[in-house]
């Protein structure tokens, strides 16, 4: 399959993703073809390749590609933007800009200010250079929380260049304590931490997580052969 195939075949399992929902407890294999969606989708497409060309992403661009706009009316205020998630765009020109959404700040009886849409430029030269220098500074054996702290925001900030690889540097030498903090996400390397877990260096706690990962690897699995078994 040539890139060009591949492309055509990702956009139209994105489009039957929308028309052919497997909802409920039996599997559809229909492709249902929706027209108006199909035109709906073209001119998303249009108006993201129009705002593509600026030299700066706007709020829509933003809301389009992913940041999530939960703003709302009130009596006394008026409309009130609101916004929530975090994007990474990169625009025709090549820049990749980091998009961020705000929450207002108030009370329901006073509101101090709306929420906003923040946009930061990334040099990713310059975060991948200060990434691998972050990582000469990781204490794997931390039990503080400053230290903690500061490794979690780091890896906050250069989330868009951290490699796989890392991840599983991070499951190999990361401290119960430091893996805690950062929740044991679904980049860990799930194989090693069993391994260090069956070798007695993670704890009780470990497990439980480890046994959580692993029903929901497991529920994901058996949701397709629970349809099959459905239709038996």
């Amino acid at each position: 399959m040539n890139n060009q195939q591949y492309k055509t075949q990702s956009l139209m399992e994105g489009y039957f993703n929308l028309t052919s929902p497997q909802n409920g407890p039996y599997f559809y294999p229909v492709k249902i073809l929706n027209p108006q969606l199909a035109e709906d989708m073209e001119k998303i497409a249009r108006r993201i390749r129009e705002l593509s060309q600026l030299d700066k992403p706007t709020d829509e661009l933003a809301i389009l590609c992913g940041i999530q706009d939960k703003s709302y009316h009130t009596v006394r205020y008026g409309f009130v933007r609101k916004f929530s998630g975090l994007v990474y765009i990169q625009m025709a020109n090549g820049d990749v800009w980091k998009a961020e959404g705000h929450s207002t700040k108030g009370t329901p009886e006073v509101l101090y200010r709306e929420g906003y849409i923040s946009f930061e430029k990334i040099d990713i030269p310059q975060y991948q250079r200060e990434f691998r220098e972050f990582i000469d500074t990781i204490n794997w054996e931390v039990e503080d929380y400053k230290e903690a702290s500061r490794i979690r925001e780091a890896i906050k900030k250069y989330w868009i260049v951290i490699p796989y690889r890392f991840w599983k540097l991070f499951s190999e030498k990361g401290s119960q304590y430091l893996l805690s903090e950062l929740g044991y996400t679904e980049f860990y390397d799930w194989d090693v931490i069993a391994e260090r877990i069956k070798d007695g260096i993670l704890p009780t706690y470990a497990k439980t997580k480890y046994r959580e990962y692993l029903n929901k690897r497991t529920t994901k699995i058996n949701m397709f052969s629970g349809c099959v078994r459905d239709l038996q």
